[in-house]
């Protein structure tokens, strides 16, 4: 009982003790590069969040029903698409998905690419926040890859049949 009772007083007093992180994923620019429409594509950003022994989060950018036009996604720049905080020990892997959406029910939407990020607090010996990017699954060609490890900043082009495209993420920690 006086172990509990000076655990719980040290947590009050001390709360760095048990580290968390406050972390960030913004996407820091999204160009076309080539268009699969003749017109114009219309694209948005859907994402998944997994964390342990919890149901996953499904959203997307911009909401529902509305979409970046291929002229108007050159100007997505800066955008904080996931905030959080990453308790000690824990994980959390956001995957990221471009998504060329198309008219209901003629045709489905069209997945360009795919990619996550796994963020880790102490899960190693490390003190700091583990980042770890990787694509998933590409439809058509491979993804190109290219990853700054200094600003955590990890850039993807992705190119298939459904067009070309090129995403720069970033993670921050706050």
């Amino acid at each position: 009982m006086r172990y509990l009772f000076f655990t719980l007083i040290f947590s009050f007093i001390f709360p760095a003790y048990a580290q968390s992180i406050q972390a960030e994923v913004n996407v820091l620019s999204l160009k076309v590069l080539k268009q699969k429409e003749i017109g114009k594509d219309e694209l948005y950003l859907s994402f998944a969040e997994y964390r342990s022994h919890q149901k996953p989060k499904i959203f997307r950018l911009p909401k529902h029903r509305i979409a970046w036009t291929s002229e108007m996604v050159n100007r997505v720049k800066d955008l904080k698409v996931w905030e959080g905080n990453i308790k000690e020990h824990e994980s959390m892997q956001l995957v990221i998905s471009l998504m060329e959406q198309d008219s209901p029910p003629w045709d489905l939407d069209d997945l360009i690419g795919t990619a996550s990020v796994k963020l880790c607090n102490q899960c190693t010996d490390d003190k700091d926040l583990k980042v770890q990017w990787a694509v998933p699954s590409q439809v058509g060609e491979l993804a190109q890859e290219e990853s700054r490890t200094d600003s955590n900043i990890h850039k993807i082009r992705f190119s298939g049949p459904h067009g070309e495209y090129e995403l720069i993420l970033q993670v921050k920690t706050k």
